[in-house]
């Protein structure tokens, strides 16, 4: 019951938090300079034309006037029409989502099976030359730029060695796989296509790295950090004392405790990874909420910027909230 409540606390507290965000993007977005009609219009064209979009997209009212615009039409689930697109917004997210999802969740699987035993191996292996490997490894994820790092792999991997494409989704030769979900992958496997499962994953393999490798690292870092704190606190001694095997002692007793403050680590990690999307989307040509945000800016479409920022905002929101729910399962002690 005491944590019904804390979460209904929690979502009630998400509606102010939500405001906030929609209040702060709608100031630093007309705070650009530009103006998002003569964009739309053209350089050619006359200022008749110029007053007429902006009469349609209510870019003639003031300020105020807009953002109250906007915030009513939020409630009633309306997130606007693209300037860029002239279709409403919804439709594009639906059309961008799938792939952000697609490689958040590809980058967070290889970041967080590659980043709990190297962190365990480096905390077990403490000053040994495995320690030292794991710890540069995490260095260079947390301190190579994306952009920088992601066009390296391209040169190796797709250019010099042509092993895993450039970018997209799908192979461009090839008629795009029925959607159902808009996940390449499950939609592959619905269909039956074990070779078009195949190539959506080849494509997913370099962006899903770099992506995932910062992340990787970061909680690499983490792990090996509360590992050895763990580890030298006296219940382990206990435990050793009583003869259990060391494999019980480290993942049973040492890394179930470990666990519970990575997981604020990973929680933030994980929510990063769609605003790290940006980066990595832009540099794969990986058709998802990155890159969409990047051509919205480039154009000034407003309502796209906001929802884009409202999505993100949100998925920070409700992943800290599930990372304090998974506290109370592994501690029943925090409440």
């Amino acid at each position: 019951m005491k944590r019904l409540r804390y979460l209904a606390w929690r979502l009630l507290v998400l509606i102010p938090v939500l405001i906030g965000v929609t209040l702060v993007t709608f100031g630093i977005s007309r705070s650009i300079k530009g103006d998002p009609a003569r964009i739309m219009a053209g350089d050619m064209a006359d200022e008749s034309t110029l007053a007429s979009i902006r009469r349609e997209f209510n870019l003639d009212k003031p300020l105020y006037v807009q953002y109250l615009t906007y915030v009513g039409n939020l409630t009633r689930g309306n997130l606007g029409i693209s300037y860029q697109s002239h279709r409403p917004v919804s439709e594009s997210l639906r059309a961008a989502m799938p792939a952000t999802l697609e490689l958040a969740f590809i980058a967070a699987l290889f970041g967080t099976l590659a980043a709990i035993p190297l962190g365990v191996l480096a905390a077990v292996k403490r000053n040994s030359w495995v320690d030292h490997l794991v710890r540069v490894t995490a260095v260079g994820g947390v301190s190579l730029p994306v952009f920088w790092f992601g066009v390296i792999l391209l040169v190796i991997f797709y250019r010099n060695l042509s092993w895993l494409p450039a970018g997209g989704r799908f192979d461009p030769r090839l008629a795009l796989p029925a959607s159902h979900t808009g996940l390449m992958l499950a939609d592959t496997l619905l269909a039956g296509d074990l070779a078009g499962f195949l190539i959506s994953l080849r494509h997913l393999l370099l962006p899903g790295f770099v992506l995932g490798y910062s992340y990787m690292a970061l909680v690499a870092r983490m792990v090996r950090s509360t590992m050895l704190e763990v580890l030298s606190q006296d219940f382990i001694r206990t435990a050793r004392g009583k003869g259990l095997a060391e494999r019980h002692v480290i993942y049973r007793h040492a890394l179930r405790n470990a666990m519970i403050p990575t997981l604020t680590v990973m929680g933030m990690g994980m929510a990063n990874l769609l605003g790290g999307a940006v980066l990595t989307e832009s540099v794969f040509a990986w058709p998802g909420l990155g890159k969409l945000s990047v051509d919205a800016t480039l154009y000034l479409d407003y309502p796209v910027i906001m929802a884009v920022t409202l999505i993100i905002t949100t998925s920070y929101v409700v992943i800290n909230l599930l990372v304090d729910l998974l506290y109370g399962i592994l501690n029943p002690r925090v409440n």
